[in-house]
Parts: structure tokens; C-alpha cells; sequence
């Protein structure tokens, strides 16, 4: 019998890459990782443009972020935004993205270009073809350089032909929908008394300017007064009822974890009142009550 032989396992990086970037089932998750980012950068504010470019003869998706938050320094840019589970948030649990995957959904695309102001200078970096090349098995090969300070902080994203530019849910109340209940800026803090000054400037497809949508998640108004909604609906008084209950504590048997949990009971028809896309079938992002409301949980640090 032979003496133990230790096996050093080994990763093809380019088809690591090309699974995280494609690991994200719904390309909407793009959204989801910006917001992320420009909370974790201490951001107010996030711009998101989405336009068609056919200047050079093809109709590209452009998805454009940019935040007035820290910015990113050399080293995070480098070795943080193109490095695979590689995170300059890890281990800070105030932090939203501490895997060092999120970013990698944007090398589903024909080119990245980034461009970050931070208190230790500013820095561009472009990545042409990465979506193609780890397709082929090549790794991408993102490039960097210092550029001239603006003397304010920030970063700026240009995406473009994300996703092969399949553009048909970039519309303004689909987008919408998505950032308000699976994004960070969809919280239900402000339910117990937590404000954010952050907001979102969004403009779609179908927009000819960019709309605010604020933080917080969306949810309908009380019902003060059950008696008044007899008075003004009769019998369908209890379509347009809501309540709202509130928890929040620590848990028995581990009582070093607090909670915190809000309840709307709400009307089929108090639903419909601030959500455009409740409809009776599934059309270009509409969808059913049942495909929406239940039970959700969310953990916070």
C-alpha cells in the first residue's frame, strides 16, 4: 500500500466566469446587482438609462448606471469588479454584495465600459467581447486606466447589447415592478421608521424622460374606517380592505437575533389600485395575484 498522494484541485476560470454570468436566470437581476452596488457605494442616487443604439448599423440594448456614491479605488476596480468571488464588501455584513459575483451577469454583453471617480483618483476600465470570448472558451480581458479627476465621486456603467439585446420587458412598469419588489431600494424599512434618502432615476424604452422612484416598497393605504367602505362599495367593501399589522423583537430561543416583520392584509382590489400589472393572464409582464402575494422574508444584518 502506498503512501496518501494529495490531489490539488483546479478551475478553468473562463468556464467559471461563463456560468456565474450566466447563472442568473432572470436578465432583469441586472437591476437588482446596480442597486446593490451604488447602496453599498453610499449612493443618494442611481441613474438608469436604457436606450436602443443602431449608430453602427445594428440595434445594440445600451443599459447605462451611475451613481453619485464613493466610487471605487484602483485596487477595488482591478482586482474587486472583474475578480470572481473576489469582494471588497466581504465580511461586512452592513454590505450587500460581499460574493464577488453579482457584476459578472454584466459580461453577458458586447462590451462593458467603466468609469469611477474615488477619493484616490479616477479610473477607466473597458472589456470588449467578453460574452463571445468565454463563450469560446477564451478567457475575457478586461483593460484599465487612469484617467483625469473630476473632483466629485461616482460611478458610471455603459452596458452594451446585454442579454443578445432582447429588449421586449425594458418598459417602464416592468422595470419598475422589478426594482420595487426584489431590489434592495424595494426595502420595507421605512415601515419601522427607517428613511433613505437614496432614489432611482429610471428611464425605459417607453419613457421620454427620467421618472423618480423612490425607496420603500409600495403597499396599499389602510382602511381607518370599514364602516365608510360599506358606505361607498356595499358589498365588495372587502376587495378594497387593508390592515397592517407589525412585529418586531427578538427570537425566543436565540434571542441574539432580532426581527423585524410587517403583515398587509389586502383586498384583491386595493391590490390592483397601486400595481398596474395585476391582470387576468400573463401578458408582457402582467400577472396574476397568486404570482405575486404571499409571504415574503427578508433578512437584514
Amino acid at each position: 500500500m502506498s503512501d496518501w498522494i494529495t490531489i490539488e484541485p483546479k478551475v478553468k476560470p473562463e468556464a467559471e466566469f461563463l456560468e456565474i454570468a450566466t447563472y442568473f436566470g432572470d436578465p432583469m437581476e441586472i437591476f437588482r446587482e446596480a442597486i446593490s452596488n451604488a447602496f453599498d457605494a453610499k449612493a443618494t442616487q442611481l441613474k438608469i438609462n436604457i436606450f436602443v443604439d443602431d449608430s453602427d448599423g445594428d440595434s445594440n440594448l445600451i443599459i447605462e448606471f451611475e451613481d453619485n456614491g464613493t466610487g471605487m479605488s484602483q485596487d477595488t476596480l482591478v482586482n474587486n469588479f472583474w475578480d470572481l468571488g473576489n469582494s471588497s464588501s466581504k465580511n461586512d455584513k452592513a454590505k450587500i454584495g460581499e460574493k464577488g459575483h453579482g457584476t459578472k451577469i454584466f459580461l453577458r454583453s458586447k462590451s462593458i465600459n467603466v468609469i469611477t471617480h474615488h477619493a484616490s483618483g479616477s479610473f477607466e476600465s473597458l472589456c470588449k467581447n467578453p460574452f463571445r470570448l468565454l463563450n469560446s472558451g477564451t478567457m475575457h480581458t478586461p483593460q484599465f486606466r487612469i484617467i483625469e479627476s473630476t473632483g466629485t465621486t461616482g460611478t458610471f456603467i455603459r452596458i452594451e447589447d446585454y442579454n443578445r439585446s432582447e429588449r421586449s420587458r425594458y418598459l417602464h412598469d416592468i422595470v419598475v415592478d422589478y426594482i420595487t419588489w426584489y431590489t434592495k431600494n424595494g426595502s420595507f424599512e421605512k415601515e419601522f421608521g427607517t428613511s433613505s434618502d437614496f432614489r432611482v432615476l429610471l428611464k425605459c424604452l417607453d419613457d421620454d424622460e427620467f421618472k423618480t422612484i423612490e425607496f420603500g416598497h409600495v403597499f396599499a393605504n389602510k382602511s381607518n374606517d370599514l364602516s365608510v367602505l360599506f358606505e361607498q362599495y356595499g358589498s365588495t367593501a372587502g376587495d378594497n380592505f387593508v390592515k397592517k399589522y407589525v412585529f418586531q423583537g427578538r427570537l425566543e430561543k436565540k434571542p441574539e437575533i432580532q426581527y423585524q416583520a410587517v403583515i398587509y392584509v389586502e383586498g384583491d382590489q386595493a391590490k390592483r389600485v397601486y400595481n398596474p400589472l395585476l391582470r387576468n393572464r400573463k401578458i408582457n409582464g402582467y400577472y396574476k395575484v397568486a404570482d405575486r402575494y404571499g409571504i415574503w422574508l427578508r433578512t437584514y444584518p
